[in-house]
């Protein structure tokens, strides 16, 4: 009953995420983390992330719910309420990977761009400095 509930709660709240986006660094409900709130794209990202993250795992949690009750095999309060855990973790920890992926890939595309603006400053110092022993 309790994976039915909380199943329910989160496609409906992920859902909401999806639907009605929050601006940016909004207090009521969105997916607030230090790297979320880097830039609007990051906001974005994991708004979006998390929503449909939010949408499967809340999904599969209502499915396992319906099937317990349906069956009623009640004796899994306790397995439940210990296990509830680790789908909220997972819909956690997706969120942030994605967003550390979404950094490193900034990060990568920042470095080409400078490095093809002013040219490769690592190169030119680590080429200086050869030229200077020889």
């Amino acid at each position: 009953m309790v994976y039915l509930t909380i199943g329910a709660i989160m496609f409906v709240l992920c859902g909401l995420l999806l639907l009605l986006p929050r601006r940016f660094r909004k207090k009521y409900y969105s997916y607030r983390s230090l790297r979320a709130t880097r830039t609007p794209a990051h906001w974005e990202l994991a708004q979006k992330t998390l929503g449909k993250w939010g949408l499967l795992i809340g999904g599969a949690m209502m499915v396992i719910g319906g099937v317990l009750r349906y069956f009623q095999w009640t004796n899994f309060f306790l397995i439940e309420i210990f296990l509830l855990v680790l789908p909220i973790a997972l819909l956690f920890y997706e969120t942030e990977r994605t967003l550390a992926n979404f950094d490193q890939q900034m990060e990568e595309k920042e470095a080409r761009d400078f490095s093809a603006k002013f040219g490769d400053p690592v190169h030119k110092h680590k080429n200086s400095s050869m030229e200077e022993k020889k």
